[in-house]
C-alpha cells in the first residue's frame, strides 16, 4: 500500500514540473501585480449568496458592487480649542491688530503690550498715547475752626478773668465747598507715563453772633488781651474765614504689576503747594473794632504714591484705591492786625519761619469703563491729612500769649471726588 502511494506522489510532482509558469494579469483599477482588482471579487472565494454586478472578468473574477475607498469615521474629528483668556473684550480690545481704532498699537506679538493668554492684549498699562481728565472736588476742611466771640453776663472784667458765658460761642467752621483738579497723561510706552495736574480748592465761611438778652454783651475772643476793656464789648460780632490751596504735580507713573482684572501703579514726582488762610472779624455796632490775620505757605518737594484698580464684569466696572504722601519744604508767613475806629493800628505783628509740611492722601471708590477703555467715569471718597501747618486759631493764640515756640498743628479734609477721563 505504501509503495503505491509513493508512486502516485511521484507522478503528480512530475506533472506539475512540466506545466508552464503562471503570468500575472493586470486590469484597470488593479493594484500591484498579484492583488485583486479594485471593485472585483475572486469567483472561487465569493461569499454565499453573492450576486455579481457584471460579467466574469478575465482571470475568473466577478465584478463586485462598488465599495467606497474609505469608510466614514465613527466619530466627528476633534477640533482644537483656543485657549480661554480673560482679554477684556467688553472693556478692552477685540484683538491686538487694529482693534478698537488702534487702542492696542503694536500688538502682543511685537512685545508692545503685556499679553494675557495667546490671542489678545489685556487692557492693562497704557495702550493710548494721551489721556486728559477732570475731577470735581467736594471737600470739607476740618480741625481749623476759629472761636471768635462769646456772649456773657456778669462782672465786666478783663482777662485773665473768665466771663460767665450765657450762650453759644461764635465760631467760623468750614462747610463743604467745591474745587477741581485737571490734568494730562503722556504715555512713554505700555508700562510708563508722565502726568501733569493742577488742583484748586477754595472754601469760605462766615458767622454772626448776636446777644440773646439786652442785659448781656458779646466779647471778642481774638483781640489782643491787653486791649480789651468795658468799652470794647458790644451787642454783635461778625467773622469770616477763608482757606485756599493750589497744588501743581509732575509725576512719573510706572506699571508695577497687572493682569486681565487688575493693575498696580507706582508714582513718583515733584509737587508745588501754596496754602492761604485769611480771617476777619468785627465787633460793636458798626464794626468799631476789627481783627485780621493772614497766613501763607509756599513750598515744594517730593511726592510718592501707589494706585490699584480691580476690574469686574468684563472690565466694564471697577473699584480703585489711591494713597500718596508729599513732603513740601517751604516757608510760612503770618500777620496779625487789630484796628479800631480811632486807631488804625492797635496791634500789628509778623512772623515767618521755615517748615517741612507733610501731606497724606487716601482715596477709594469705583466706576464705569467704556469698551476699549476709551472713557472712564469714577467716583470716590478722599481723606487728607496736612501735618505741621500753622493754623489761624493757633496763630491768634500765639499772639495773645506772646509765645511763638513750637508752632505747627494738623489740618484735615475729606470729601467726594468725581472724575471723567478720556484716553486717545
Amino acid at each position: 500500500m505504501t509503495r503505491r502511494l509513493l508512486t502516485l506522489l511521484a507522478v503528480l510532482a512530475t506533472t506539475a514540473a512540466m506545466l508552464p509558469p503562471a503570468t500575472a494579469q493586470t486590469y484597470p483599477g488593479m493594484g500591484p501585480a498579484g492583488m485583486v482588482p479594485a471593485g472585483y471579487a475572486p469567483a472561487p472565494y465569493a461569499p454565499a449568496g453573492f450576486v455579481p454586478a457584471g460579467p466574469v472578468a478575465p482571470g475568473g473574477y466577478y465584478q463586485a458592487y462598488p465599495i467606497a475607498p474609505y469608510a466614514a469615521p465613527m466619530f466627528a474629528p476633534v477640533m482644537p480649542v483656543a485657549a480661554i483668556t480673560d482679554d477684556g473684550n467688553a472693556g478692552g480690545c477685540d484683538s491686538c491688530d487694529g482693534a478698537c481704532d488702534g487702542a492696542c498699537d503694536g500688538g502682543c506679538s511685537s512685545g508692545g503690550c503685556k499679553a494675557c493668554g495667546t490671542s489678545c492684549c489685556c487692557s492693562c498699562g497704557w495702550k493710548h498715547h494721551i489721556a486728559v481728565f477732570g475731577e470735581f472736588l467736594y471737600f470739607r476742611v476740618r480741625d481749623n475752626e476759629v472761636a471768635y466771640a462769646v456772649e456773657f453776663d456778669g462782672p465786666l472784667t478783663s482777662p485773665p478773668d473768665v466771663p460767665l458765658q450765657q450762650g453759644p460761642l461764635g465760631i467760623v467752621d468750614q462747610d463743604f465747598s467745591s474745587g477741581y483738579r485737571a490734568g494730562i497723561d503722556l504715555a512713554l510706552d505700555c508700562y510708563s507715563a508722565v502726568r501733569l495736574s493742577y488742583t484748586y480748592f477754595d472754601t469760605t465761611t462766615s458767622d454772626q453772633l448776636v446777644r440773646n438778652d439786652v442785659n448781656n454783651v458779646v466779647r471778642s475772643l481774638v483781640r489782643h488781651p491787653s486791649s480789651i476793656n468795658v468799652a470794647s464789648d458790644g451787642p454783635i460780632a461778625n467773622a469770616a474765614h477763608d482757606i485756599r490751596f493750589d497744588l501743581v504735580d509732575v509725576e512719573y507713573r510706572q506699571l508695577w504689576d497687572c493682569g486681565c482684572d487688575y493693575e498696580l501703579i507706582l508714582t513718583a514726582g515733584v509737587r508745588y503747594g501754596r496754602l492761604e488762610q485769611n480771617f476777619e472779624s468785627s465787633f460793636g455796632v458798626n464794626g468799631i473794632d476789627q481783627v485780621e490775620t493772614d497766613i501763607d505757605f509756599d513750598g515744594a518737594g517730593l511726592r510718592l504714591g501707589v494706585e490699584g484698580e480691580r476690574y469686574l464684569r468684563g472690565r466694564q466696572l471697577m473699584v480703585y484705591g489711591k494713597a500718596a504722601v508729599s513732603l513740601l519744604a517751604g516757608r510760612f508767613t503770618a500777620d496779625y492786625w487789630q484796628r479800631s475806629a480811632v486807631d488804625p493800628t492797635v496791634v500789628y505783628t509778623n512772623w515767618e519761619a521755615g517748615r517741612i509740611m507733610s501731606l497724606w492722601d487716601l482715596e477709594v471708590g469705583g466706576g464705569w469703563v467704556s469698551r476699549c477703555n476709551r472713557f472712564r467715569l469714577t467716583a470716590g471718597y478722599a481723606f487728607g491729612l496736612w501735618d505741621n501747618v500753622i493754623k489761624t486759631d493757633e496763630w491768634i493764640n500765639a499772639v495773645q500769649r506772646n509765645n511763638y515756640l513750637n508752632l505747627g498743628d494738623q489740618m484735615t479734609l475729606d470729601g467726594v471726588v468725581a472724575r471723567f477721563e478720556g484716553r486717545f
